[in-house]
Parts: structure tokens; sequence; C-alpha cells
């Protein structure tokens, strides 16, 4: 009887750690981007939230090793919000020497940055979504969000103030 009670522990032990990622319970949301369109096009950092609500380990691979981790440019891409055109997103240069993996376990939520390259002013008003793939190539897609906040310059005489 004991012998039993000892497989069963085990076994629930064994299927647990096994879980795998429910890609639903899995939420991206991008937080608004705080750069202003045109001061600086030629990276735009986006912060991601993620929260794994899954009962399985959500593993990511990442270019650094404390928060917000800085996901792996081979690892995401950069979509228009219909889901379709791959953007201007990294250098394309060559992974770390090192890969790293972040594990996001199960009811915890970390934060990662990923970049958007190269705006044009047509790209402002645009909206974007981030695609990214776990290590067990599970697909992801973030919340949609504008690349910068377009500014108003407001000319008052001789002086031309910002308006955000």
């Amino acid at each position: 009887m004991r012998r039993m009670k000892v497989l069963i522990v085990a076994g629930a032990i064994l299927m647990t750690g096994c879980a795998t990622v429910d890609l639903a319970r899995v939420k991206l949301v991008v937080e608004p981007v705080s750069q202003i369109c045109g001061i600086s096009d030629r990276e735009i950092p986006v912060h991601i939230a993620v929260r794994n609500d899954s009962r399985g380990k959500l593993k990511i691979e990442v270019d650094s090793e404390s928060p917000p981790y800085v996901l792996n440019g081979f690892s995401y891409k950069i979509l228009d919000d219909g889901g379709t055109t791959d953007w201007r997103h990294g250098p394309g240069s060559h992974p770390p020497v090192q890969l790293l993996t972040l594990s996001i376990g199960p009811g915890d939520s970390t934060e990662l940055v990923a970049s958007l390259y190269d705006l044009t002013s047509e790209d402002y008003g645009k909206s974007f979504k981030i695609q990214f793939t776990d290590v067990a190539d599970h697909i992801f897609f973030s919340s949609s969000f504008k690349a910068c906040k377009e500014s108003h310059i407001v000319v008052q005489g001789n002086l031309a103030k910002l308006a955000l």
C-alpha cells in the first residue's frame, strides 16, 4: 500500500514536470512605446509583459541575463497589424556565442524587450505585432502596438512647442 502511494506521488511529480505550455494561457502585452516619432528611428525598444498561466514552463532564447530580457533576434519577428509582413527588427548579425534560455514557470511573469529598426515617417501611423517562437517551436503573438508616439508641433508666434 505504501509503495502504491509512493508511485502515485512520483507519477504526479513527473506529470507536473512534463506539462506542456498551453498557448492560449500565455499572454503577451506590449507596453505603450514612449519614444517620440522622428527623434531616433534607428532603434525602437518594445517592452513586452509576458504572463505564463499554463501548467508548463515557457522557455525562450534571450540575449541578456537580467530583466528586462532582450529577445534573441532569431527568435522573433515584427509583423504588421494583419500579421503578415516581417518588419525590420534587427541588424541581422549572428547569434551570441552563448545562447541563453529563459524559463518562465507556471504562474510567473517577466518583461522582455524586442527592437524595431529603421522606421520611416510612413511607418508612424502603422500598427505592429511581435511574433516569437519558444524553444519548443510554439508561436506566440503580442498585442498590437504603435512603434512610436506621434508628436504635434504647435507654432505660437516665433516659438515652436512640442505637444504630446
